[in-house]
């Protein structure tokens, strides 16, 4: 681990475990899979008391990049992480962000990462929805 001002761990940070479901979406770009994978988090990140307003806001700065910038996107890992240290129930969703960056590559890439922030946006808002109308 290098070494900065300030940063005196000696303990390496732990990655979350990779998700073969999200290399799938971005190798075999399959739709459904995609929906199916967006379905399933956005339920289960509307329980980590996630609210609609810290997804959307990844989702503005995503919808903001009209095309595929390398080094723009990378620069979303720090405001992710930013998030995740004022809010720890924000982690969950950059965990998933930050490992589907990795696999952004290309243009084609790009949309379909952008394609994943919205279904999860869509799913954590309807999962959200029926949360409270119980």
């Amino acid at each position: 681990m290098t070494s900065y001002p300030g940063n005196q761990s000696t303990r390496a940070p732990t990655p979350a475990a990779p998700s073969p479901a999200l290399r799938s979406i971005f190798e075999k770009r399959d739709a459904a899979e995609l929906v199916r994978f967006a379905e399933a988090k956005g339920k289960e990140l509307s329980n980590v008391d996630l609210s609609t307003s810290q997804v959307r806001n990844v989702l503005d700065a995503i919808q903001m990049m009209k095309q595929f910038d390398r080094n723009e996107l990378q620069l979303l890992r720090p405001k992710l992480a930013y998030a995740a240290g004022k809010k720890q129930n924000i982690r969950p969703f950059r965990a998933i962000l930050d490992e589907a960056i990795g696999y952004v590559k290309t243009e084609e890439d790009f949309r379909t990462f952008r394609s994943l922030v919205e279904a999860l946006v869509a799913y954590h808002a309807l999962a959200e929805s029926e949360r409270r109308n119980r």
